[in-house]
């Protein structure tokens, strides 16, 4: 257990790499990004649980917002308020500078791309959603 595993010195030598210029004291890896996995209509948040489970499982962190257009009740400006809610999902990561993927699904790709494309911690003063 003291050595290298094989999987973990391989790849260098499979590409032809001299593993001794290699710096030791370099992080081994990048932390995770948070993954937000947002449902499509017609659906909730736990339609997406055995994934996220999954996801923590392999220590990632996960955010599952549910979009308030999959309520049964209609409301008006139903679009907006997902945007908002997608877009509350990522912030809290956003404005600690943790990287953020957001898996969309049907429906849910139209109120997702702007919300979280190029959001910056210096982009989330307070304002909400870009317009």
């Amino acid at each position: 257990m003291g050595g290298p595993r094989i999987r973990d010195v391989s790849w260098p030598l499979a590409l032809g790499l001299d593993t001794s210029r290699f710096d030791k004291n370099a992080p081994t890896q990048a932390p995770k990004p948070t993954i937000i996995l947002v449902h499509d209509a017609f659906h909730t948040a736990e339609h997406v649980d055995q994934l996220s489970t999954e996801l923590r499982q392999a220590c990632f962190r996960v955010g599952t917002p549910q979009l308030p257009s999959s309520a049964w009740a209609h409301r008006a400006n139903v679009f907006e308020a997902d945007v908002r809610a997608i877009f509350e999902a990522g912030r809290t990561e956003i404005e600690v500078s943790r990287n953020v993927v957001l898996v969309t699904n049907g429906y849910s790709s139209l109120p997702s791309p702007s919300q979280l494309t190029g959001s910056t911690n210096s982009r989330l003063t307070g304002h909400g959603p870009a317009k």
